[in-house]
């Protein structure tokens, strides 16, 4: 008859903390992969701001840093403007173009599913003003 294992393969990893590791080198991975994802985002964002759109407002903005929201399924894209541009203005406008900008990017990324913009205003001095999802 077999001798039986009393203790598992599972608790001699927990009596070394072998999982631990593990986990942490796998949470290291995935937010490698969100900020690749991010720089993707801003790469095809960039590209759509400068050449799709014929609004002279639109034109002269141009995304500043693109980060999750708290995921990557909503990216919060900061864009700069001019100074004398007003910042009401141009979120106004971002908003009248947010799903095209969305299929921009669902064009430029390799993913099942693209991720929901939500835009704010970069400036040094302010921490920013939010566009309502």
């Amino acid at each position: 008859m077999p001798r039986r294992n009393s203790r598992g393969r599972t608790a001699a990893y927990d009596d070394i903390g072998a999982g631990a590791h593990h986990d942490a080198s796998r949470d290291k991975q995935y937010r490698r992969k969100d900020y690749q994802l991010c720089g993707q985002v801003q790469r095809a964002l960039a590209e759509a701001l400068a050449a799709d759109f014929g609004d002279e407002v639109l034109n002269r903005l141009w995304v500043a840093h693109v980060e999750p929201a708290p995921t990557v399924r909503r990216m919060l894209v900061w864009v700069a403007a001019p100074p004398e541009t007003p910042a009401e203005l141009v979120l106004e406008r971002l908003a009248a173009v947010k799903d095209a900008l969305r299929a921009e990017v669902g064009a430029a990324i390799h993913r099942k599913r693209t991720p929901f913009l939500l835009f704010a205003i970069h400036d040094a001095g302010d921490p920013g003003q939010y566009d309502a999802d």
